[in-house]
């Protein structure tokens, strides 16, 4: 039998026990990225014909929920940098 950790599964266990997180944190710290949470007052939870994106919530992998951007399979994403910073362009296909 051959076992696979994933990403996936850690972060699916620590969501389900604080103690498990606390264990989990420490054998795999790589896994505990300090991802930015959009919270509730940024809540874009439908993917409309007219949006390019939303924040991830229903499609989101485990354990990113308000934590990344769903892109409407319309669209696509351009990365470029401005003034040091990182910008992302939607546009649609």
């Amino acid at each position: 039998m051959k076992l696979e950790i994933t990403e996936e599964k850690i972060l699916e266990a620590a969501n389900k026990c604080s103690t498990a997180k606390d264990v989990l944190k420490t054998l795999f710290p790589e896994v505990f990225y300090n991802y930015y949470d959009f919270g509730e007052n940024y809540k874009i939870n439908t993917i409309s014909t007219s949006e390019p994106f939303f924040i991830g919530q229903g499609f989101a992998p485990v354990g990113f929920s308000n934590k990344c951007l769903i892109v409407h399979p319309d669209y696509i994403v351009e990365h470029s940098e401005r003034d040091g910073r990182q910008v992302l362009k939607f546009k649609r296909k």
